[in-house]
């Protein structure tokens, strides 16, 4: 469990110049997170052959042979590999190591980094938030798996000039394991 509760478990996140709105729950662990996508990715997984995969994929307007969905979901970058990573003591090698220590101030949901810039960190609950553009076939299946079995998503994200933040008492817990 988190060590650290928030004084306002939820920040509602605006940016109407880029057009984005999120709400990040600041309560759920990481770690607790990880193991959700890693069960729902092993359910999927689970029930289909490399071959219906595919033609799933194919069907949902990605082209890719049976080869990129081995290596996207399997291969030592793919989802199920790379949360199995990020789960070990070791964690992930192939993720990149963060340039900023973020710490937090008082019981303020916002963290800061040397420069004293504001950052959240925290489960996205409702809206979507900014994501790096898909390079290549990888990318495309990856994002494609992820939003076909509502992957839960972690982020830390910098508040930048247009975002507007507002902190909310709510009741947001991670679905339990079914």
């Amino acid at each position: 469990m988190n060590q650290y509760q928030p004084l306002f478990p939820c920040v509602k996140v605006t940016n109407r110049h880029d057009g984005y709105t999120f709400t990040l729950d600041l309560t759920v662990n990481y770690r607790d997170v990880l193991q959700e996508r890693l069960r729902l990715l092993q359910e999927w997984a689970d029930g289909h052959t490399l071959e219906t995969a595919t033609a799933q994929i194919n069907a949902e307007g990605i082209v890719c042979t049976p080869q990129e969905v081995q290596e996207a979901i399997f291969g030592s970058r793919g989802l199920i590999t790379s949360t199995r990573q990020s789960l070990s003591p070791e964690g992930n090698p192939y993720r990149p190591k963060s340039n900023s220590r973020l710490t937090r101030k008082d019981s303020s949901p916002f963290l800061y980094d040397e420069e004293g810039k504001e950052w959240v960190r925290g489960l996205i609950r409702e809206g979507s938030a900014p994501q790096r553009p898909i390079k290549g076939s990888y990318g495309a299946i990856r994002r494609l798996v992820e939003a076909r079995l509502g992957l839960p998503r972690y982020i830390r994200h910098k508040i930048g000039e247009w975002d507007e933040t507002v902190d909310r008492e709510a009741d947001l817990s991670l679905p339990k394991a079914k």
